[in-house]
């Protein structure tokens, strides 16, 4: 059946994400942006059914997905822009497919109307071994109005200060009503509602999503996950005490009534709803205990069907300790040094004018020995050379002097020179964050992996004595039914032991 879901995700730079590669994931294409230069190729991936761009009506620009996104990225100078707004929704299984694009591209046109933003539309069908109803489309929105040929203002609903949960609530009823015009227009009699089940008055226990992660173990390995259990229990335990509770309730209930009942007396009636009422807590007590026995028992029935073997915890906790032992290499690196304004002029300074003196010999030619000049030739060969020298050196002078050029030119060097250290810088505490992100993750499953191994041991341990233990009660029991046996063993004990003991004295 017709289900609603919308979700709204930012596409911020603080995030790390950019609306070029978002454009070009959810399209199926390949984008480059221009600000990065970075190449966004998604064109091998599957499940693109189609993928549309709208634009306000009235609207001359006519750009294609990758023109239309790199005006999105060249429009922000913030480091922590929103470029983009995805809107996710979930279209009608019931519906053709010619339908749920249509119905997609007519809510992107409404939504691109109303805002005089551009829209880029991207149908999805449904993931391999996941629910064959799950058609969806991604619609990701321009965070800036179309105007002439390009980009320009914000959109007012982008704007500080605006009610982004009353804008949410908007595009919500909007959507539910787009969907349930099209599919009565279909013939088709279900309906989605955009509204909570409390918004709709109905108590009803709301569903759960186990996540991503969960979802893809269970289609690996078609076992239930950790999460989809844990939520299974917690709705049992809420189904039992609710239970217990509606029990309990009307056990008071009765007792109460009783006390009107004007045939039994005040006392009797007292006596009576009393006595129902330490029933009931009695009965609710062992519920509860009942259901927390059964939680344990559940709880060690799945670790009992999910235990590892020994063998991969142990390969697992040495790679655990080699993988932490090159993050602490890691964390050890120290930051890059601060780059020297001075020195970093020097050396350009001196990488040009080397350079500029290498294309000026290059251009010269090879010496007089080389080209057999001799004479006004080689004179003339020699004169060039020293020129070439001494307007490198006045060069030099030039660029370090306090010039207009010179100074603009070692301004830009430095400012070339201090993004690039911040680049560096940037890197390198990224990478040490990870380092410890992952450091922190590693040193919790080596304790858990350690606490398995040391518990392993002690079982074996543990193992072994009673296993001593129960051949020394053995031989005691076997000793007392056949000591003639045992008798004969002691004896050839003894003797090879006399026999040892003479050889060594020999």
């Amino acid at each position: 059946m017709a289900i609603f879901h919308m979700s709204v995700k930012a596409v911020s730079r603080s995030t790390g994400r950019s609306a070029t590669g978002s454009a070009a994931y959810r399209s199926g294409e390949k984008i480059i942006d221009k600000r990065t230069g970075e190449i966004h190729d998604y064109t091998r991936k599957g499940g693109v059914e189609d993928a549309v761009l709208v634009l306000p009506d009235g609207s001359t620009w006519t750009p294609d997905r990758g023109e239309l996104w790199n005006a999105a990225e060249l429009s922000e100078k913030r480091k922590d822009a929103c470029v983009a707004r995805e809107y996710e929704v979930a279209l009608p299984s019931e519906l053709s497919p010619a339908e749920r694009t249509r119905l997609a591209v007519d809510f992107a046109k409404d939504m691109a109307n109303r805002e005089g933003c551009a829209v880029d539309v991207a149908i999805h069908a449904p993931g391999r071994g996941g629910d064959s109803r799950n058609h969806h489309a991604h619609i990701l929105r321009t965070t800036r109005k179309v105007e002439g040929e390009g980009l320009g203002a914000k959109l007012d609903t982008e704007k500080a200060g605006r009610n982004r949960k009353e804008d949410l609530a908007v595009m919500r009823e909007r959507w539910a009503e787009l969907v349930n015009e099209r599919l009565q227009e279909n013939g088709i009699e279900a309906r989605i509602d955009h509204r909570s089940n409390a918004e709709r008055g109905i108590e009803a226990e709301p569903t759960k999503h186990i996540g991503p992660t969960a979802t893809a173990f269970e289609r690996r390995t078609g076992q239930p996950s950790d999460k989809r259990l844990e939520h299974e229990q917690a709705v049992t335990d809420r189904l039992a005490a609710a239970k217990a509770q509606g029990e309990a309730d009307r056990a008071i209930a009765d007792a109460n009534a009783s006390i009107l009942d004007l045939s039994t007396s005040l006392t009797a009636a007292l006596s009576f709803r009393d006595q129902a009422q330490r029933q009931a807590e009695e009965t609710r007590r062992q519920k509860a205990d009942q259901a927390e026995r059964e939680k344990a028992d559940q709880v060690e029935r799945e670790k009992a069907s999910q235990v590892e073997p020994i063998e991969t915890v142990q390969a697992r906790l040495q790679a655990t300790v080699a993988r932490m032992r090159q993050l602490d290499i890691v964390l050890k690196h120290p930051p890059p040094p601060e780059p020297n304004q001075e020195i970093v002029e020097l050396q350009a300074i001196d990488k040009y004018v080397s350079n500029w003196r290498g294309e000026q010999i290059k251009e010269l030619g090879f010496g007089p020995e080389k080209r057999g000049l001799f004479g006004l030739a080689e004179k003339a060969h020699a004169k060039k050379r020293a020129d070439i020298e001494k307007r490198a050196v006045e060069l030099e002078k030039e660029m370090k002097g306090d010039g207009p050029v010179a100074r603009e030119w070692r301004g830009k060097t430095w400012k070339r020179a201090e993004d690039a250290y911040g680049k560096e810088y940037d890197a390198w505490r990224e990478e040490r964050a990870a380092a410890m992100k992952e450091g922190n993750d590693l040193r919790k499953q080596y304790q858990d992996d350690k606490q398995r191994v040391d518990d392993h041991a002690a079982k074996l341990q543990a193992d072994r004595q009673k296993a001593q233990e129960r051949a020394v009660l053995a031989e005691r029991l076997d000793r007392r039914v056949n000591p003639e046996k045992w008798a004969e063993i002691d004896r050839q004990k003894e003797a090879a032991k006399n026999d040892r003991s003479h050889g060594m004295s020999r």
